[in-house]
């Protein structure tokens, strides 16, 4: 049998749509999803500048930041729009009534408790000052880091598990690795944040600034990992 290599009209209907769902299902997965992951910047960093009460947001392209003042900020906690559970503390600048932009502020959290205290670090570094935030200064200290290392990646998955899953974490390792590389290879395609110029020089720290901390290169193993 020989067959109809010329085929009729639907048949051609049907090879287009074959053709539309294999090459338009990963673009339009790219589009929603993967673009805002891959080849974009490792975090979006903000800053709070208590001299001038204002905070930076940045945001990268030909932007590059923007700014608000601390006493026109709107601050609240939202949560996920997939994953409910979630919070994070959010900033939404308002002009004239209408949000013009929202930024997220900080990592995100299962627990609203978190969120708040984060909420309430912030508050009072900039409306009391950074001896108030915490019970010594000495004892001040960073967990996180944002070098995209396998080794911060790996730390940051396991650490994601929460306490409650923490001992099963040898078993789940099949899981967990998959997405340890995953984390690795898109942070790997982003780029390192730089803020404008005009923002370093509104927030120049010295040289000599007793209160300066150094970014550390490791992430701070969760609790299991220092036994």
């Amino acid at each position: 049998v020989i067959p109809n290599l010329e085929g009729d009209g639907w048949d051609w209907v049907m090879y287009a749509m074959v053709a539309a769902c294999v090459i338009g299902a990963p673009a339009l997965f790219w589009h929603i999803t993967l673009r805002y992951e891959f080849f974009t910047y490792v975090w979006y960093p903000t800053r709070f500048n208590r001299r001038n009460r204002t905070v930076y947001f940045f945001t990268g392209g030909k932007e590059g930041a923007v700014s608000v003042r601390w006493d026109e900020a709107v601050f609240y906690i939202g949560r996920g729009t997939s994953e409910e559970f979630l919070r994070d503390l959010r900033c939404s600048i308002i002009e004239h009534h209408v949000v013009k932009r929202t930024f997220a502020v900080g990592h995100y959290f299962d627990d609203e408790l978190k969120i708040r205290a984060i909420w309430e670090f912030l508050r009072r570094y900039m409306e009391d000052g950074p001896a108030e935030v915490v019970d010594t200064i000495d004892g001040r200290q960073m967990n996180l880091s944002v070098v995209p290392s396998l080794r911060n990646c790996y730390l940051f998955v396991v650490a994601s598990l929460g306490p409650a899953m923490l001992s099963a974490r040898f078993i789940l390792m099949p899981l967990l690795l998959p997405l340890v590389f995953c984390r690795w290879l898109v942070l790997r395609s982003c780029r390192m944040p730089v803020w404008p110029q005009w923002v370093e020089e509104a927030c120049a720290i010295d040289a000599d600034d007793p209160l300066g901390m150094v970014e550390t290169d490791v992430m701070a193993p969760p609790e299991f990992e220092r036994k």
